[in-house]
This record gives C-alpha cells, sequence and structure tokens, in this order.
C-alpha cells in the first residue's frame, strides 16, 4: 500500500492471536507519521458505526505512531467511516514525563502532527486520561494492545 493512499477516517484491523483482532482508526495522518485511536476488535458493533465519538469509552488506545503496519501489509485496510468529520476528532493533548525530573507536561500537536506547545503540568495535577506521548512504532502499538487486552 502506498503512504499516498492512506486518509484521515481510514479503519483499519490488526491481527493479534489466533481469531481476534483490534480495529484502528487514522484520526490524523502526514507521511508516515498519524495519530490513530484502537478499538477492541471483539466488539463487531465497532464496523458498524456509522459516527465516532473520540471520548467513546470503546477506545483503548490513543497513540501517535508510525503507519509502516499499514504501508508493509500487516495492517489491513477496511474502508473509510461512513460519517467520517475531522472536526469531531481534535487532537488531544498528550502527556510527557521529564525522564530527568520526573515532571510531566501536557503536549499539543497541530493537524501536522508538529508539536506546537508544552505545558508543565501541576504538582498534584491527575494525567491518567491524557495519551502518552512521543511517536509509537507499529511493533510498540501491537505490544502495548496486547497488554491492554490481556
Amino acid at each position: 500500500m502506498k503512504k499516498n493512499n492512506l486518509q484521515e477516517g481510514d479503519l483499519f484491523k490488526l491481527p493479534m492471536v489466533k481469531d481476534y483482532f483490534v480495529i484502528g482508526l487514522i484520526v490524523r495522518i502526514k507521511g508516515m507519521l498519524m495519530y490513530a485511536v484502537f478499538f477492541d476488535g471483539k466488539d463487531e458493533s465497532i464496523l458498524e458505526i456509522t459516527g465516532f465519538d473520540p471520548l467513546n469509552e470503546k477506545i483503548i488506545l490513543r497513540r501517535i505512531c508510525s503507519a509502516l503496519g499499514l504501508k508493509n501489509g500487516d495492517w489491513k485496510i477496511l474502508g473509510k467511516t461512513t460519517k467520517w468529520n475531522k472536526k469531531d476528532w481534535p487532537i488531544p493533548l498528550f502527556r510527557r514525563k521529564d525522564l530527568i525530573s520526573g515532571n510531566y507536561s501536557l503536549i499539543k500537536y497541530n493537524d501536522e502532527l508538529k508539536e506546537i506547545s508544552e505545558t508543565v503540568a501541576k504538582a498534584n495535577e491527575k494525567l491518567d486520561h491524557y495519551p502518552e506521548d512521543g511517536v509509537a512504532g507499529y511493533g510498540l502499538i501491537e505490544k502495548q494492545l496486547a497488554k491492554l487486552l490481556s
């Protein structure tokens, strides 16, 4: 699959173990970098959803990641969501931990997936609901999903 064939709103399938799979949704894509959300594939209703909610409790992972799994064919495109609207899917803030100080920051990205701001979080601020910052390779995504689903 050529990278220019990938589009926002595309659904894709990640095989996990045996007949089990995860469904991904491309929310933003720039070259081989994408912001995607992932759903538990055992809920077959995911394939029939006509309008997605970015706060949907069925989302099990939100990450900026490589599209290499799609390019090399390990992840399969299923088609476009029927009611895709980019405005309904703003890019969230991401949490980043400074490995030296242990402090957290909230990172904002633009639609081209470029970092545009960083705000240091307050000392006792709860950040668990923010997705983890950093670009994940497709192998890491598969490992994170396997851990979340085990």
